[in-house]
């Protein structure tokens, strides 16, 4: 944030390059771990996904005084767009 705020260009770059760098090697593990060990890294990444669920749903639900309503029906809308959009993209 210092970088941005003093607009020290060489820092800014060499971050850039730095995360372009991090992009490109895990894009590179994750597409070697999903072609030999689809099923391990898939159940990896969807628990990942789920366990980080926790602390956005307890915000939620206290915030909305314990109500579990709001969180049960965007889980379904989630669900029925990813539904969707894999049959759609299936067919192609």
């Amino acid at each position: 944030m210092n970088a941005l705020n003093s607009r020290n260009i060489l820092e800014i770059v060499v971050f850039c390059i730095g995360a372009l760098i991090g992009i490109l090697g895990f894009s590179k593990i994750l597409n070697y771990l999903l072609e030999k060990h689809e099923s391990a890294t898939m159940a990896f990444l969807i628990g990942i996904m789920v366990g980080t669920l926790r602390l956005p749903i307890m915000e939620i639900t206290t915030s909305v005084k314990g109500s579990w309503i709001p969180c049960i029906i965007l889980a379904v809308i989630a669900f029925a767009l990813i539904f969707v959009l894999e049959k759609k993209f299936k067919k192609e």
